[in-house]
């Protein structure tokens, strides 16, 4: 059931109008209002679906009844129902939030015309439903790509960066609004790489499942210091975007490096030192074999620290 309030002094008036809605089949009850206060009330007290107006009132007039309807956010149908008016007033009315004008001599008119409005204001009220859910989803996406604890960029098919968080402001050495929408990822590798990445990233958008998800490359920051990057990245589902997450692993790959330089002295050393065994053990067979040759007995004993 339809729940209309209707501002309207003349209570002939609104039989009029509650006959019409009758005859045109529409299931609804109302509630007439004659001045601001008992129209402030009737929203209080009650959720209503549509207000019909009179244009001409005594003690009230329409800029007021609307301005209330703002004041409160309610986007339901104002219907107004006039006798004569003037075409510059009904530009007037329009502009100020009404949604529709009847002619008191035409009031078949109005159940369609409220019936459209109805729905009208439905599909509103279900597209800012919508949008409020799409905001508190974007949101939602935000905090998780800003709370990541990697640096993250959101990169489009032409390479340009479109988002980028916190974390990859810290490592770059830019702001967000020098990289949002201006800078490409390409700018951020040693030239070196930048071949195998660009195959990659072309290869992503031609055959997902072939490109690698993950991988090692050299970043380039502001500074021009070049840092180890370890490369998580992705496709968004039913995007030509990919999202990528970027860990600095420069100091794991300095210890790493430093590691193998150790053992590459060791290995060295160790080289070394069993050579010099070696030749000790072949130096005192040789000399023992030469006592023997001359007719000695005695066996030469050799340290190995000689």
């Amino acid at each position: 059931m339809i729940k209309i309030l209707i501002i309207e002094d003349s209570e002939d008036d609104s039989l009029l109008l509650v006959h019409a809605l009758k005859d045109g089949g529409l299931d609804f009850k109302y509630k007439r209002v004659e001045d601001h206060r008992e129209m402030n009330d009737a929203l209080i007290k009650e959720k209503w679906d549509a207000v019909i107006s009179d244009y001409s009132l005594l003690r009230f007039s329409i800029q007021e009844a609307l301005e209330l309807l703002r004041r409160r956010e309610l986007d339901i149908p104002f219907i107004v129902v006039s006798g004569v008016i003037g075409e510059e007033y009904v530009v007037e009315l329009f502009k100020a939030g009404a949604h529709d004008l009847i002619r008191k001599g035409n009031l078949v008119r109005m159940v369609p015309a409220l019936k459209r409005e109805l729905n009208d204001a439905e599909t509103r009220r279900k597209q800012r439903h919508t949008e409020k859910e799409l905001l508190k989803s974007e949101e939602k996406y935000k905090s998780v790509f800003e709370n990541t604890g990697t640096a993250t960029v959101i990169v489009e098919k032409d390479s340009i960066i479109l988002l980028a968080n916190s974390k990859f402001e810290t490592l770059s050495g830019f702001s967000r609004e020098e990289i949002e929408g201006k800078k490409t990822w390409t700018e951020f590798v040693v030239k070196e790489d930048l071949a195998r990445m660009k195959k990659q990233h072309d290869l992503k958008r031609k055959n997902r499942e072939k490109a690698l998800k993950s991988y090692e490359f050299r970043f380039v920051d502001k500074n021009k210091e070049i840092k180890n990057i370890f490369l998580t990245i992705d496709m968004i589902p039913g995007t030509t975007k990919s999202v990528a997450s970027l860990s600095d692993i420069t100091e794991r790959k300095e210890a790493e490096n430093k590691l193998k330089e150790k053992m590459s002295v060791l290995e060295r050393f160790n080289r070394l030192t069993v050579g010099r065994e070696l030749r000790m053990i072949e130096l005192k067979k040789e000399i023992n074999e030469l006592l023997r040759e001359t007719g000695r007995t005695e066996k030469y004993k050799i340290s190995s620290k000689e």
